[in-house]
């Protein structure tokens, strides 16, 4: 029983060090220590990834630096396996890529052909079916129920589907369209606007943010009649 229990503590351990070791394929840091690095380093090789626009440096060491086009965290691989593997997965271990918009980044890339879920979901969230928005009652009750729900739950889950619901009453007003600007952190994610027929584009997001951290969503001054 004794040589048993050893085999399993050495089996451990060994197991143990094997994941310690797989853990140490890479290392996240802050981007400034990550430059601090590449300007002590020999260069042998530079280049930029297509998907995100991060940069890429290849060191003597053999070392491997991935630095964001924006954001505060970036990448050294101390195996170029791992390196290759994210690369090709497209899903980086970073902690900085918190936007609201990356949960439903897959929905807002397709937005046209998403927009019935998104009101789905905000229907669900809310209890209630969406009126058409059609008249100032329609509006100012709507709004009601959505400033009951945020003062109860907060508005984390509905602010993009809502959002995006407004959004959509715009485009539909100045006959417009859909507009997807792609954030180039390590993982990318959309943020979709409105724009008119001008290419001008109109930028409603602010305006909910503001509404919405003051717990008093007044849309009858986004939506005119």
């Amino acid at each position: 029983m004794t040589k048993l229990i050893n085999f399993y503590t050495k089996f451990l351990l060994v197991l143990g060090n094997f994941n310690f070791c797989m853990a140490q394929n890479f290392s996240v840091s802050d981007v400034n220590e990550l430059f601090e690095l590449i300007n002590k380093s020999t260069i042998i090789e530079e280049f930029q990834l297509e998907y995100n626009d991060a940069f890429v440096y290849k060191l003597a060491n053999r070392d491997i630096v991935l630095i964001p086009n924006i954001g505060n965290q970036g990448i050294v691989f101390f195996s170029e396996q791992i390196f290759d593997k994210m690369v090709s997965e497209k899903k980086f271990p970073v902690k900085d890529d918190e936007s609201i918009f990356v949960k439903h980044k897959k929905m807002i890339e397709n937005i046209e052909l998403n927009l019935e879920d998104f009101t789905l979901m905000l229907e669900s969230e809310l209890d209630c079916k969406i009126p058409n928005l059609s008249n100032k009652e329609q509006v100012n009750n709507f709004s009601k129920i959505v400033n009951d729900y945020i003062n109860k739950n907060g508005f984390k889950e509905i602010v993009v589907p809502l959002g995006i619901a407004i959004g959509e009453k715009l485009r539909l007003r100045i006959n417009g369209k859909w507009k997807i600007e792609k954030v180039y952190v390590l993982n990318p994610y959309f943020i979709p606007y409105v724009i008119d027929f001008n290419n001008k584009e109109h930028d409603f997001w602010n305006f909910l943010f503001e509404q919405l951290d003051n717990k008093n969503l007044n849309m009858s001054k986004f939506i005119k009649f």
